[in-house]
C-alpha cells in the first residue's frame, strides 16, 4: 500500500464522465466533487483518462453534440475544482498537476462515431483539449472494425489510415482498445510514435476478443507505448469467481511479454454507468464486475413492439439469454417491463447494452 501510495498511479480508462453529462449542467461541478474526487482519492489515483463515449441513444445524429457537452463537462468540473483537479492538455502539466498534489485529468475519444470520415475534426477536437483517441468501439466506424467484427479481417479504412498520420502530428496518443485484430496490427506498421491500449488484458490468458495477443503486447511495446489491463472480470477469466489474482496474472503476463515499462492500468469501471441507465443497483453491478459473483440484475426494457403483448411470468430472449419477466409497468408514454438476469459480468454486459 505504500509503494501505492508513493507512485504516480495512472488509470487508462474510468467512464464517469458519461455520467457528469447525464446530469443538469448546473450540477456538473458538485457531483464530480462530491462522488468522484473521493472515490479517486480513496484509490490512490493520481492521473484519470476521461473518455468520450457516445452511446447509441445519440449515435449518429447527436454524436458530435453530445461529444461536444462532455468535453464542456470536462472543463468545467476541472475549472470548479482546481483546488483538487487540473485538465492536462500540453507537455509537463501532468507533473505539475500531480506535485502540487492535484489529480490530473486527460481528455481522450472512445471510438470515434462523431467525426465519421471528416477527420479533420479531430484537430478541432485536440484544439478542445482531446489528448487520446480510439477508432472504433465493438463494432465496424468510419475509421475501421472494432474487435466484435474481428471475422472480417478487416484493416483500417482510409480514413483511419489519415486519421493516424493526422493524430501523430498533433501529438495525440492513438489507442487500439477496442480496435480489431487486423486494424491493431494494421496501426502497428503505420506507427512512428508511441501507441498505447487504455484497457486491454491478455489473450493468452483469456481468449475473449477485447485482449491482445502476445504479438501484438510486444508490437505495442516496440513503439514505447503501454498497455494499461483491464480490470473487468469478463475479460480475464472465465471462472465462477473470479478474483484480483486473475487480474494480477494478466498483469505480470504483460510485464514478462512486452516488459516492465510497457504495462499499466486500465480499470474500466463503469458498473455506475450500467446502474443509471438500467434499473440495477450500484452495489449489484459492481459485485458483478469486481467479484463475478452469480447476481440478480433487474433492469428495464423499454420497446412498444416488443413489449406490447408481454405480461409478467412470460420470458424474453435477448442477446441469446433467456429472462423471466418479473413485472410489467405502465406510463402515459411507455410500456415498461422489467426483469430478473441471473448473469456472469460477461453476460451482464451483452444485458445492459442490449
Amino acid at each position: 500500500m505504500d509503494l501505492h501510495r508513493d507512485a504516480i498511479v495512472a488509470d487508462g480508462h474510468n467512464d464517469l464522465l458519461m455520467l457528469v453529462a447525464r446530469r443538469p449542467k448546473e450540477v456538473w461541478p458538485a457531483y464530480f466533487r462530491e462522488r468522484w474526487i473521493p472515490q479517486l482519492r480513496d484509490g490512490g489515483i493520481d492521473v484519470q483518462v476521461l473518455p468520450v463515449f457516445i452511446d447509441s441513444e445519440f449515435q449518429p445524429e447527436g454524436a458530435l453534440r453530445e461529444t461536444l457537452r462532455m468535453i464542456e463537462a470536462a472543463h468545467r468540473i476541472a475549472a470548479a475544482n482546481s483546488d483538487q483537479v487540473a485538465l492536462c492538455t500540453a507537455p509537463g502539466d501532468i507533473g505539475t498537476a500531480t506535485a502540487a498534489g492535484k489529480i490530473a485529468l486527460v481528455l481522450a475519444l472512445e471510438g470515434c462515431p462523431q467525426i465519421d470520415t471528416d477527420v479533420e475534426l479531430l484537430q478541432t477536437l485536440h484544439r478542445l483539449g482531446v489528448r487520446m483517441v480510439s477508432f472504433t468501439h465493438f463494432g465496424r466506424s468510419a475509421l475501421g472494425d472494432g474487435s466484435g467484427e474481428d471475422a472480417t479481417g478487416g484493416r483500417l479504412t482510409h480514413a483511419g489510415v489519415e486519421a493516424v498520420g493526422l493524430l501523430e502530428e498533433l501529438g495525440v496518443l492513438i489507442d487500439v482498445s477496442h480496435v480489431g485484430r487486423a486494424g491493431v496490427e494494421h496501426i502497428l506498421e503505420l506507427a512512428t510514435k508511441p501507441v498505447v491500449a487504455s484497457h486491454s488484458s491478455a489473450f493468452a490468458l483469456r481468449d475473449h476478443h477485447r485482449n491482445l495477443t502476445d504479438e501484438q503486447l510486444r508490437g505495442i511495446a516496440a513503439t514505447g507505448g503501454v498497455v494499461c489491463v483491464n480490470f473487468f472480470a469478463g475479460f480475464l477469466t472465465t471462472a465462477e469467481k473470479p478474483t484480483v489474482d486473475h487480474l494480477a496474472d494478466h498483469i505480470l503476463h504483460i510485464l514478462d511479454v512486452a516488459g516492465e515499462d510497457n504495462v499499466g492500468l486500465g480499470s474500466d469501471f463503469v458498473a455506475e454507468v450500467f446502474a443509471e441507465k438500467r434499473d440495477v443497483s450500484a452495489g449489484e453491478a459492481y459485485r458483478a464486475q469486481e467479484v463475478g459473483a452469480q447476481i440478480t440484475a433487474r433492469f428495464r426494457v423499454r420497446h412498444t413492439a416488443l413489449v406490447a403483448d408481454l405480461s409478467p411470468r412470460d420470458r424474453l430472449t435477448i442477446a441469446g439469454r433467456v429472462y423471466n419477466i418479473t413485472a410489467v409497468r405502465e406510463t402515459q408514454r411507455n410500456r415498461w417491463i422489467e426483469v430478473d438476469a441471473v448473469a456472469r459480468p460477461d453476460i451482464a454486459v451483452i444485458a445492459a447494452s442490449a
